[in-house]
């Protein structure tokens, strides 16, 4: 099979490289940049166009279009891979994506033409739930300006996905009051988890901390 690697300025080319030489599946790759060089600033504008607009965000090189249109295997992370590049990719079978997310992959086209796309759904979840309780813990208990304690606050969660049930269950120990928004979710299960289940305006009006744990959107 023969795949084509994408990498960025978050995961650089060589990390690619390094683990399909060791593939036994992969017969034939190349490995190319897409915006590797790019300042941390600069990829979160990257990041957040991808997260708003999908694949149709940017305009990849030629190189890099032409070279996925002949692969069997796509590996990307934020470089997009667009409608034309997946319907004229005649052996295309795979799009392997090492994010959480699939904005950057046209999933429609993906779907119609029968290529699986395999992502990361909870990748980095564990890191940001723990970072984020760190977070809240560093802001309520700095000792040099307070001693807040834990259990006396109003915690609101937007987003009930993995990092935000994730958030949840490192919070529960503490015992603070905690409210959740998520229009897509069950409210049932919300419930179960301990939580109360509010609009974002309830929540932003509770709340003594907000913590945001959804996609981008409009």
């Amino acid at each position: 099979m023969k795949c084509v690697a994408v990498g960025d300025m978050m995961i650089p080319s060589i990390y690619f490289r390094r683990e399909l030489e060791k593939s036994s599946i992969i017969d034939e790759f190349i490995c190319k940049s897409w915006k590797e060089n790019s300042s941390k600033d600069d990829f979160r504008e990257v990041i957040r166009k991808i997260e708003t607009q999908g694949a149709c965000a940017f305009e990849i090189e030629d190189e890099i279009t032409e070279l996925m249109k002949k692969a069997d295997v796509i590996f990307v992370h934020q470089c997009p891979v667009s409608k034309e590049v997946i319907k004229e990719a005649e052996n295309l079978k795979y799009i392997l994506s090492c994010r959480g997310g699939v904005e950057n992959i046209d999933m429609e086209a993906a779907k119609e033409k029968g290529v699986k796309v395999i992502n990361c759904p909870s990748h980095n979840a564990y890191a940001v739930a723990e970072y984020t309780i760190g977070m809240i813990l560093n802001e309520l208990r700095n000792i040099t300006r307070s001693c807040t304690e834990l259990r006396s606050q109003t915690i609101g969660i937007i987003g009930f996905g993995t990092i935000g049930r994730l958030v949840i269950e490192r919070l529960k120990g503490f015992h603070p009051t905690i409210l959740v928004n998520d229009p897509f979710a069950d409210e049932d299960k919300i419930r179960e988890e301990g939580c109360e289940p509010v609009t974002k305006e309830e929540l932003l009006k509770r709340s003594d901390v907000v913590t945001i744990h959804a996609r981008i959107n409009a």
